[in-house]
């Protein structure tokens, strides 16, 4: 059975564009009351909610972007031409290029596809003859639009990207909620505040948690209430750390909402519900139709008006419960929203996808032993000729809560019939496709 959310498929798959949009850091879907669960669909779904793609590595889609106008400029990289240099390390596309002159280290990276996600976007090093010319940082690029300091290339010249330092994460009321790769002496909430634009809902009050995740286990270890104007406190961030931002409101005594699978919803008072497992509580019995694998927690706050969502797995969550830990038991914020989805198309009607930027996702019944080969001859679709950005968008859970990771992929090889390139995929696995 092969589906395109633009048909009428089911709650499920209205709720499965969050599931499936979810990378490193939760998605964002748009804060707005929810219109006919059953009208809408296509990229934006989730009851109505639109659906936008997750926060990123800063600057990682402006790079991909300028990567891809500059190599169409300037046309084949490979053409003979005066200036020939190395792009080796982390990089998309590695090799050996030849440019008409002038060329500079911007115009290297960009021809090489820029850094992986496993790269470096603040350790671009560069060497000649042997030589370490210097270290440099894209950051100035996002920024300013140019490379600190960048040079015009004479020719032979190597340029290296190192692997990703630190990197945080902040989201909520800020300017630019991304994933930010911080310097050892950048690990404050002074420069990732700097990095991301600062407070974006005006003068107040702002509440700053840090949550650190060790051992398998959610740890708030730092809160604060900040006014606008105010000096941030010193703490010290570790890599993996998530920064949350929020507007305090003055309004008592704030409520949270759950919407079921039918698109009906419950809405309950603050003050005797402060953590999600209180709610859940609230809940029981739950229906025997709702899921109890995969569930969503809808966060207000953002600047450009749109939830952070949070996945999470109700039975794991309890597990940890029943057992002591409550790591990962969230504390509840006025305007949440726990979305509950149909336990029959999440658990029992597993499905693989295939997105092509800029197209609506495709979506066909998972068999087991699967493979990306399987997939492509399932779902028929046309693929464009040159497709540079390919990866495999995967679920996971850790702890309570459901993660998700990205796996490359060289979709030419396994077009080619290389075995050892067609990977086996997993339930709800959704092939991205950038041409």
């Amino acid at each position: 059975m092969k589906c395109s959310l633009l048909k009428n498929t089911g709650s499920f798959l209205q709720g499965l564009a969050i599931i499936l949009s979810a990378t490193l850091l939760p998605g964002v879907v748009a804060a707005q009351e929810p219109q006919d669960c059953m009208a809408k669909v296509g990229i934006e779904l989730s009851y109505g909610l639109p659906v936008s793609m997750p926060d990123e590595l800063y600057g990682a889609s402006r790079l991909a972007e300028a990567a891809d106008k500059y190599r169409l400029a300037v046309g084949d990289p490979n053409c003979p031409g005066d200036v020939s240099f190395i792009v080796a390390g982390e990089v998309s596309s590695p090799g050996e290029y030849n440019l008409k002159a002038p060329v500079n280290l911007l115009n290297a990276l960009l021809t090489a596809g820029g850094p992986t996600h496993a790269g470096s976007m603040r350790r671009i090093q560069v060497f000649h003859g042997g030589s370490l010319l210097g270290e440099y940082d894209l950051y100035g690029f996002f920024n300013e639009g140019r490379i600190v300091d960048d040079f015009v290339f004479n020719g032979g010249e190597h340029v290296v990207v190192m692997p990703h330092g630190a990197r945080v994460s902040v989201s909520g009321s800020v300017a630019a909620p991304a994933v930010f790769e911080l310097k050892p002496v950048e690990m404050s909430l002074q420069y990732l505040m700097e990095y991301c634009g600062g407070f974006s809902a005006g003068e107040g009050i702002y509440r700053i948690e840090v949550v650190r995740v060790a051992n398998l286990k959610r740890n708030i270890v730092f809160s604060s209430d900040v006014k606008s104007d105010a000096k941030l406190p010193e703490f010290q961030l570790v890599a993996g750390d998530r920064v949350s931002v929020y507007k305090k409101v003055d309004r008592l005594p704030g409520m949270t909402s759950v919407q079921f699978p039918d698109g009906s919803r419950r809405e309950f008072s603050l003050d005797n519900i402060a953590r999600l497992s209180h709610l859940l509580k609230e809940l029981e019995p739950l229906s025997e139709n709702v899921s109890m694998s995969y569930a969503e927690l809808l966060r207000a706050g953002r600047s450009d008006k749109k939830y952070e969502v949070i996945g999470i797995s109700i039975e794991a969550l309890s597990r940890m419960i029943a057992a002591g830990d409550t790591s990962f038991d969230l504390v509840l914020r006025p305007d949440d929203r726990l979305m509950l989805f149909d336990r029959e198309f999440i658990e029992k009607k597993p499905i693989v996808g295939l997105e092509i930027a800029g197209q609506a996702p495709v979506f066909t019944d998972y068999k087991a032993g699967m493979k990306i080969s399987d997939l492509l001859r399932a779902i028929e679709v046309e693929l464009p000729g040159r497709a540079k950005n390919v990866r495999i968008n995967r679920r996971r859970l850790s702890g309570a809560k459901i993660e998700s990771s990205n796996l490359l992929v060289d979709i030419s090889a396994v077009r080619r019939g290389s075995r050892r390139h067609d990977v086996e995929l997993q339930p709800f696995d959704v092939l991205m496709i950038q041409p």
